[in-house]
């Protein structure tokens, strides 16, 4: 008779210990030796809460639900996004605008907040003559932070070349412009490096990304 007293006793001090609440739910879960072990698992905010996902933690192996946020949502036993929770803005371009872009100089987007398509067109005139020809050359560099002419990453490079002699007759002089694209992420950095020859920038133009 002692001994179901004391096991009663035993019984009653273990369910008293727990702090159960409306809405609590309890699981079992196996311990290390093989024991059935009760977990209770309060939801995120009581009853009338947010709901939530029941999932177990496997840094503190406990099971726990984890509550939804503003874009998550279960209707009519469905689980899926809420589009009325998603950002309205769509994908687009914003239109172009001109820009300056000197040589050798650290630069960044005129909304360095926002991924940035900037379009660049360079001309070197490169000229022959009797006595020989020259070659102009130019690279742009990109990085995550101010740039120099001898760091970052070489994305795009620019040359014209008139090589070789007159044998007879005048100087020419051959000058070419072509556009190059870059693809600059938010907050990026590039410069324009002139590696022989003299670089003019004819055009510059960048798009933001909304």
């Amino acid at each position: 008779m002692k001994k179901i007293l004391a096991a009663l006793a035993l019984t009653l001090f273990a369910v008293g210990a727990h702090a159960y609440a409306a809405c609590d739910q309890i699981t079992y879960q196996v311990d290390a030796w093989g024991n059935s072990v009760n977990k209770l698992v309060p939801p995120p905010s009581g009853c009338t809460g947010a709901q939530g996902l029941f999932l177990y933690d496997i840094t503190t192996q406990q099971p726990k639900i984890y509550p939804f946020d503003s874009t998550l949502k279960i209707s009519g036993g469905t689980f899926g996004v809420d589009s009325t929770a998603l950002p309205s803005t769509p994908f687009n371009f914003a239109f172009p605008s001109t820009r300056t872009a000197a040589l050798s100089t650290d630069l960044q987007s005129g909304t360095p907040t926002k991924a940035t398509i900037i379009t660049i067109t360079p001309t070197c005139p490169a000229a022959l003559s009797l006595s020989g020809g020259n070659t102009c050359a130019m690279e742009l560099r990109m990085g995550a932070s101010a740039l120099t002419c001898s760091t970052g990453t070489v994305v795009l490079g620019w040359t014209n070349g008139n090589t070789g002699t007159l044998t007879i007759g005048l100087n020419t002089v051959q000058t070419i412009g072509s556009g190059g694209v870059l693809h600059l992420p938010i907050n990026g950095h590039f410069i324009l490096c002139p590696i022989s020859g003299t670089f003019t920038v004819v055009t510059a133009v960048e798009q933001a990304i909304n």
